[in-house]
């Protein structure tokens, strides 16, 4: 059962000190996020990639998981569509910058292509966020959500819900420590990019 009680204290807590807090998505951005990432996984977007790379198209047995989020991901994502704190980073169904530091948050999406494309060892994956050296994701296969080594990829952690992945890591750290500065991320100095913005 998903603890968004828990995660709104994290919240509270974090945005004092510098917290980047997404306005909860919309059912139709999740959905599109949902359709996107079934793309990138070996639905309709496999045959795109073997029409623009030769000899792309993979085998059954290569083939990987399909992605979607997970449902506490997405309940997570109906709280706040993206977070950001002191180096953790969650992803939201849209790319979102700060204007006047100039930060980034990538996109759910985009990050998953990424890592589809080069890291091979994520097919039956999905990645949610990282911080410094971590990966967090969730594992399609055993159901659980895992803090993995960024480079080798070698799980150390899992946990069996979202929140509880989130109270373990950040929120450690937020309860943990507090001489952070007091600047806060203001609502007018974000950039959202949906993906549809004209380049």
């Amino acid at each position: 059962m998903f603890d968004s009680e828990n995660i709104k204290d994290i919240f509270d807590k974090t945005y004092e000190t510098d917290a980047l807090i997404v306005k909860p998505a919309a059912d139709e951005e999740i959905e599109r996020c949902n359709k996107d990432l079934d793309e990138i996984s070996g639905g309709t977007g496999e045959d795109y990639i073997a029409s623009i790379k030769p000899g792309a198209r993979k085998s059954e047995k290569e083939k990987s998981a399909a992605l979607s989020l997970p449902d506490d991901y997405t309940e997570f994502l109906k709280i706040a569509n993206g977070y950001a704190w002191n180096g953790f980073q969650f992803f939201g169904t849209y790319q979102v910058t700060v204007k006047k530091s100039g930060y980034t948050l990538l996109d759910i999406v985009s990050v998953n292509q990424n890592y589809r494309e080069r890291k091979f060892g994520l097919k039956d994956m999905i990645v949610l966020g990282d911080f410094d050296d971590d990966l967090y994701a969730y594992d399609f296969k055993s159901s659980k959500y895992l803090v993995m080594d960024q480079i080798t990829l070698t799980p150390f952690d899992e946990y069996d819900s979202f929140d509880e992945l989130f109270t373990c890591t950040v929120g450690a750290y937020a309860y943990y420590d507090d001489e952070w500065p007091d600047d806060e991320f203001d609502d007018d100095d974000i950039i959202e990019d949906d993906g549809n913005a004209d380049q």
